[in-house]
């Protein structure tokens, strides 16, 4: 299954040294009595021919979390408890995998993280080498912006808005796609 723009996002985190641990301990999106998130997202790849992508995340804590990619194409990264699964729908496929064997691939899950979590996963996330020059924009105690380069130093400015805490969250949006292709990956 080919990795779609919208995967992009999982790039988006986080460097310690760069931004203090003790300002993000302190934002409400990582507060351990913050329950469930949602929210819009519009990715924009600066000096680089990709398209923009925009779509929504959702979080339940603790182990729950789906990106819904609206454009460039239509996708989803969903974690439900021990399972992840990839789905593109142009190509009508879902791909499911252990969620112990590749939630270091995606570091984007970094957001499903509370303050007494997020130090650690920071530093673990530097070190795998896939961000560098981080920068977080806050807007009181609300994450508003980051924005990094790649491993393929490309800029990237992920925007975040419409911002919804401890709202309810129909537990519907972390089931997958039943009606593509499943594939199980080990």
């Amino acid at each position: 299954m080919q990795m779609p723009n919208s995967f992009y996002i999982v790039f988006l985190c986080l460097s310690s040294s760069l931004f203090g641990c003790n300002d993000l301990n302190e934002n409400i999106f990582f507060s351990s009595e913050t329950k469930t998130i949602q929210l819009e997202y519009r990715q924009i790849f600066q000096e680089s021919p990709k398209d923009n992508v925009s779509g929504e995340i959702f979080i339940k804590r603790p182990k729950k979390f789906k990106i819904s990619t609206i454009q460039p194409s239509k996708t989803e990264l969903i974690m439900n408890e021990n399972e992840i699964y990839r789905t593109d729908f142009a190509l009508n496929e879902t791909v499911k995998y252990k969620t112990s064997n590749i939630e270091k691939q995606i570091p984007a899950l970094i957001l499903i993280k509370t303050s007494l979590e997020i130090c650690k996963a920071l530093q673990e996330l530097k070190a795998s080498n896939f961000v560098n020059e981080i920068d977080f924009e806050l807007d009181g105690k609300t994450l508003k912006k980051i924005s990094y380069k790649d491993q393929f130093d490309s800029f990237t400015e992920i925007n975040l808005f419409n911002i919804k805490i401890n709202e309810n969250l129909d537990q519907k949006i972390f089931d997958y796609n039943k009606d593509a292709t499943l594939i199980i990956m080990n």
